[in-house]
């Protein structure tokens, strides 16, 4: 059992690095790199809190745990949309203000319907009477939901700062 468990951890720390890689290539910053790991992973503890305290179910099992691949995979995509379309706002905007008021309304519409059909989807696994897979269904469906509160809330604010500090462009 030890060596599967050291073997799965291996593979998901794995996981983790790759996505914090290739977010930090696509961004092309450390900066925005580290602050979107930190607002993804964030996403898992606070829905916890959520799950457990507000909605007090105490029902978590190692299934629940896989919900950090799916918000991995959501939050890195939310990032490249908004980190794109601040890139895309250079060409159209003169000021930071503009570019960020671009930027914001067209991340924030694909953002909103990508998180919010998964959390739906993930929502609807509610009703399963299986315990498992319905507790399972509410714990992904706050982590997306909350990935996608902090996506529109500390992105536009993280582009923001490396912008003015280390931005070329700036």
């Amino acid at each position: 059992f030890l060596r599967l468990s050291n073997g799965d951890l291996a593979l998901s720390c794995s996981a983790m690095f790759f996505v914090f890689a290739y977010i930090w290539f696509h961004t092309g910053s450390l900066w925005l790199t580290s602050t979107a790991m930190a607002q993804i992973l964030l996403s898992l503890p606070v829905a916890f809190f959520i799950y457990r305290v507000i909605f007090q179910i105490t029902f978590f099992t190692q299934l629940h745990i896989l919900a950090v691949f799916l918000v991995l995979g959501v939050g890195a995509d939310d990032v490249f949309v908004f980190v794109d379309a601040w890139k895309q706002s250079r060409a159209t905007c003169s000021s930071e203000l503009e570019r960020l008021r671009f930027s914001y309304h067209r991340a924030s519409r694909s953002v909103f319907n990508t998180s919010f059909t998964t959390a739906f989807a993930f929502g609807a696994t509610a009703l399963s009477p299986i315990m498992p897979i319905s507790s399972f269904g509410i714990y992904a469906a706050l982590a997306i939901i909350l990935n996608y509160l902090f996506v529109c809330t500390a992105t536009p604010c993280e582009v923001l700062v490396y912008h003015r500090r280390w931005s070329k462009e700036a």
